[in-house]
């Protein structure tokens, strides 16, 4: 019985270990930091052209450093403009974009010079000064000061029984 008890206790430490290895490979995977460190890679210190000219020629100085930053930039937009000429030739007609700088339509125009118009009439009604007129009494219209007596919709019927 001790014999058996020792073979399942055995068994049951590498069991316990074997989870806690699998639960630590877990922890690693699942950890957010290193889940952006796979995705995007690790962190750069540097910038990487400055540290590929220096692997490359060696000790160089700042100033000439920033001079082929520069000089590879410009080199860059050079060849960045020939090729955006090259892919825009290379277009079919159709496809290939109107000319921004065009004047407006006369529809466009007519709906800009009223809007103005609107803008400027509103921008005259706040500068002008607003007065309030209290008013003197209550305004009744025409027919408002005589009313019918309520006595005037009693018809009396001559052949009429009451009772």
């Amino acid at each position: 019985m001790t014999t058996l008890k020792k073979i399942i206790g055995g068994i049951a430490e590498g069991v316990g270990e074997v989870i806690k290895e699998g639960a630590k490979e877990i922890a690693e995977t699942v950890d957010p930091t290193k889940l952006i460190e796979s995705a995007i890679g690790p962190k750069k210190t540097g910038n990487e052209f400055t540290e590929y000219l220096k692997g490359i020629s060696g000790n160089l100085s700042s100033e000439d450093l920033e001079t082929k930053r520069k000089e590879f930039e410009k080199k860059e937009a050079i060849e960045k403009a020939e090729a955006e000429k090259v892919i825009r030739e290379a277009l079919p007609a159709h496809l290939k974009p109107t000319h921004t700088s065009r004047e407006p339509s006369v529809y466009e125009r007519n709906i800009r010079e009223e809007e103005m118009k609107n803008a400027q009439a509103i921008e005259a009604q706040k500068k002008q000064p607003k007065t309030i007129i209290e008013p003197a009494g209550k305004v009744r219209g025409v027919l408002g000061g005589k009313r019918r007596p309520k006595s005037a919709d009693f018809e009396a019927k001559h052949d009429a029984k009451v009772g």
